[in-house]
């Protein structure tokens, strides 16, 4: 069993020969990086080997998805030890904004009543953060305007905080980023000016910035540190004036960075042979259809059918209706499971991201691509950088 790692970071990697467990013959286990064949050097560091019966997912950094797959656990008046004054009545609630960048179905509700002036939620981890590799906060948020005018400005703050101090805000790192209301949007937190510290274990969220006790209702998602220090999903705005011989007009229309999640929530048309203009020969055949390999990174309930019947230059493409910001918003990012093909193939695993000038009458001849290598029988996310 093979697994793909990423280089500097601690990982750990799970291998289930489940398959084999009716076998009686084996009494050897053998650790090889890299594969066969090959005359690389390889220096790599170990720890925490064992054969087990434990067939749960990798320890993972935080996250919260409010799905039921996240690893946090949140400390506010309504979830853990924080008192009914100074915390946040906090919960996981239907995702009633469904759209744009977040169709998900469960968001979490943070709910600060204007009771205290430095009302904040917060988690803790058992170990202290590594910064050095992993220094980035995400999050998804919607904050609805509110219902009576705000002074304070309407801002998201997040901490980094030494949790077994009995001061802990004295010595935190705080990034504050703006928010605009009556949307999904993602908010990333930077702190690789923290990159060597090593005393933080606490992630602090607070919305509206303190001294103030005006109430907050806002919604988030998506909660993970990571080292993705990529722009943050955004929409594009683009303005059109139109005129008459009496008045001139402006108006705003707002186009959302194309993504698809097969839940329905997409804005993606995609071109194949069975959902586009691409013939049976040239396309793929595609189609929505229910995960029937739903684990690891990917518990969704649909996804997409890539099937290549076995033309030589088959793909399928979308076309965006205007030109990419590629100074901005230059990754892909896609999940993917392929199962082992029932013949051998000689072709490279790998999937191919291109990007073309769909008025080009011969698009290819100008086209930029990334490929990136995948491993069979299991999801795997995959980033083409095209900065």
């Amino acid at each position: 069993v093979t697994q793909a790692y990423t280089y500097d970071e601690w990982q750990e990697l799970v291998f289930d020969f489940s398959s084999q467990a009716s076998a009686t013959i084996f009494d050897r286990i053998v650790v090889q990086f890299n594969s066969e064949n090959n005359y690389e050097s390889v220096i790599a560091f170990i720890d925490d080997f064992k054969l087990t019966d434990d067939n749960s997912a990798p320890a993972a950094l935080p996250f919260d998805d409010f799905e039921g797959n996240g690893n946090i656990t949140w400390d506010s008046a309504t979830t853990g030890s924080m008192t009914a004054g100074m915390g946040i009545n906090f919960s996981t609630v239907t995702n009633t904004f469904s759209g744009g960048i977040n169709t998900s179905a469960n968001v979490g509700r943070y709910e600060d009543t204007g009771a205290e002036a430095y009302a904040n939620m917060s988690f803790d981890e058992d170990t202290n953060f590594n910064l050095t590799y992993n220094h980035v906060v995400r999050l998804k948020v919607y904050v609805p305007t509110p219902t009576t005018a705000h002074t304070a400005p309407a801002q998201l703050a997040v901490k980094l905080q030494d949790g077994s101090s009995a001061q802990p805000w004295v010595g935190q790192a705080e990034i504050v980023q703006q928010y605009n209301y009556d949307q999904w949007q993602e908010l990333v937190f930077d702190f690789n000016a923290q990159a060597s510290a090593t005393n933080f274990n606490r992630v602090l969220l607070q919305f509206n910035g303190e001294g103030n006790n005006e109430g907050v209702l806002a919604y988030i998602d998506d909660v993970k540190l990571t080292n993705d220090d990529s722009a943050p999903a955004a929409t594009v705005t683009s303005t059109t004036a139109t005129s008459t011989t009496s008045t001139s007009t402006t108006s705003t229309s707002t186009t959302a960075l194309p993504y698809d999640d097969f839940q329905g929530g997409g804005n993606i048309t995609w071109n194949s042979a069975t959902s586009g203009s691409n013939d049976a020969g040239f396309g793929v055949n595609f189609s929505t259809v229910s995960n029937t390999y739903a684990g690891g990174i990917n518990s969704s309930s649909k996804v997409g059918r890539y099937e290549d019947t076995g033309a030589q230059y088959a793909n399928m493409n979308f076309d965006y209706g205007q030109k990419f910001d590629l100074s901005t918003n230059h990754f892909v990012r896609v999940k993917v499971y392929v199962p082992t093909p029932t013949t051998a193939h000689t072709a490279p695993a790998q999937l191919g991201i291109k990007l073309q000038d769909s008025s080009n009458g011969q698009p290819w001849t100008t086209q930029v691509e990334v490929t990136q290598a995948y491993t069979y029988d299991e999801w795997q996310e995959l980033v083409f950088d095209f900065s």
